[in-house]
């Protein structure tokens, strides 16, 4: 009977193996399920910190162009006349035609400067209508030559008609300039 006494020993502590097991196990349990709620949050704050970085990159991108953007639209605005200049204009047109043999040449240009109430920055424009008659090859030529032109012009439009083995060309368009109204945007 000796055995009794141990055996009830060997039971109790046992028993408290296993209940401080059961204690542990419940604990460790609620642990881990807490840290798989705290990874999961993590795990979606570190997506939403990615997020936030690239839509950053992507601001300063787009600064960064728009900067770009204003110092090409700066140096493009800086190599325009501060005048009109119609008669320049006209006077390149003229020396052009002459060079590629297009003639008659008639050129004009509406002088008349729009007043404005408001101040607006940039460019202004005027209008220029030409015509002129000679060989296809020419027409080409001249068009060609005008976009090398120092003054910055466009053409809106274009009319050939043909006689005589000869077109008739009718066009318009607009040449711009910085009136010292406007002012110049700066850096």
């Amino acid at each position: 009977m000796k055995l009794q006494p141990k055996i009830k020993i060997l039971i109790t502590v046992s028993l408290g193996i296993l209940i401080t097991t059961a204690i542990l196990l419940f604990l460790v349990k609620n642990e881990y399920s807490n840290l798989q709620t705290i990874g999961a949050q993590l795990s979606e704050k570190s997506n939403n910190l990615r997020l936030a970085q690239d839509k950053l990159a992507s601001l300063q991108r787009q600064s960064k162009q728009s900067e770009e953007i204003t110092s090409i639209k700066d140096i493009c605005l800086s190599q325009l006349p501060q005048e009109l200049e119609a008669t320049a204009f006209v006077s390149e047109l003229e020396k052009l035609g002459q060079s590629i043999q297009v003639t008659p040449l008639t050129v004009s240009v509406n002088s008349t400067i729009a007043s404005s109430t408001k101040k607006k920055t940039g460019p202004d424009t005027t209008t220029f209508n030409l015509t002129f008659s000679t060989p296809f090859p020419n027409v080409l030529k001249f068009l060609e030559e005008m976009e090398k032109l120092k003054r910055l012009n466009t053409l809106s439009t274009i009319s050939l008609t043909n006689s005589d083995n000869q077109l008739n060309v009718s066009a318009s368009g607009s040449i711009y300039y910085l009136n010292s109204s406007n002012p110049t945007p700066t850096k």
